[in-house]
């Protein structure tokens, strides 16, 4: 295992990770995981932060990050039941949110986010956030 500790810049995000990679770890692989890290992170934020809780507009300061760091949480966030679908309007302003992501048993990276992400998008229980949309 190699730890490559690595800065990108993305989107306007800063994203800062140390990834512990198999040797042959590729720059596509690297690059692939980093973008699939962002969006997994951002998940794990919404559902630490915002599952569980009640549905409407949001205006949350000062959360917590899974690994550290905070974010502010704004928009609407909404449930139709007749039809089980979920839709959110939010913005995350992050300041060092680190989050983890373990793309396979033989590697894992920790990234840490600051700047601001939205995320657009419906979705219904059963579904993994494919017709969510995520800017920066």
């Amino acid at each position: 295992m190699v730890k490559v500790p690595i800065s990108v810049l993305l989107l306007g995000i800063i994203t800062i990770y140390g990834c512990d990679c198999y040797d042959d770890y590729s720059q596509k692989e690297a690059d692939e995981d980093t973008l699939a890290g962002i969006v997994y992170g951002l998940v794990d934020v919404y559902n630490q932060n915002l599952a569980g809780n009640p549905i409407g507009y949001v205006n949350y300061k000062d959360k917590l990050c899974p690994l550290g760091g905070k974010v502010i949480i704004t928009g609407r966030a909404t449930y139709a039941p007749d039809v089980d679908l979920y839709s959110d309007d939010l913005i995350f302003s992050m300041e060092n949110c680190t989050v983890q992501w373990v793309p396979t048993s033989q590697s894992s990276m920790t990234l840490t986010l600051s700047g601001d992400i939205s995320m657009k998008g419906s979705h219904g229980k059963a579904e993994t956030y494919q017709s969510t949309v995520m800017n920066s």
